[in-house]
């Protein structure tokens, strides 16, 4: 029980965090602290065990962000099951290049991300021009290395916290990333 509220309360943190704190010091992109978080989660255990997880951030990253539900849930499921099923494949324990593979794995699940949102506001904005206007993304070349270059650099200035809440709550039971 401990470790449920103590892990919502880890993504409610995270998510209010970058739409209320980020959005003042970055002009260009703000750092997606939710999508970080997935993929570290995904690329640490399966699927099957962070579904829930992923599924809380996605609803409330799409609640606080005022976006159509369920477009970042879905967006963060489809990264977290690519990224576990990678991970089945490639990953077994998480040694030396754990580190560098979660590293790529963020930059990936950025321009997937990137590309997804992207594809979805011009979909909206076919749609329905008023909701598309609003949520359009600007989706250019600079934007998405600016949004891969900051979620970079939150990850590796984050990573050593992450790894410390995941020992906190005891979350993660087996290790598996470095590659066979």
């Amino acid at each position: 029980m401990f470790q449920k509220i103590g892990i919502a309360i880890v993504i409610l943190f995270l998510i209010l965090f970058q739409v209320s704190f980020f959005p003042y010091f970055f002009v260009q992109a703000v750092p997606d602290l939710p999508l970080i978080f997935v993929i570290f989660l995904s690329s640490r255990e399966n699927f099957n065990v962070t579904w829930k997880r992923v599924l809380l951030v996605g609803f409330f990253m799409d609640v606080f962000s005022f976006w159509p539900i369920g477009t970042h849930l879905l967006t963060y499921s489809l990264i977290a099951f690519s990224i576990g099923a990678l991970a089945k494949r490639f990953l077994v324990e998480h040694k030396g290049w754990g580190f560098l593979i979660t590293l790529s794995l963020v930059v990936a699940g950025t321009i997937a991300n990137n590309l997804f949102l992207g594809l979805w506001s011009q979909l909206l904005s076919f749609l329905d021009r008023e909701e598309g206007q609003i949520l359009a993304l600007p989706f250019n070349s600079m934007a998405v290395f600016y949004r891969v270059f900051f979620n970079t650099v939150t990850f590796i200035i984050s990573y050593s916290l992450m790894v410390k809440i995941e020992k906190i709550f005891g979350y993660h039971k087996g290790s598996r990333l470095a590659i066979k």
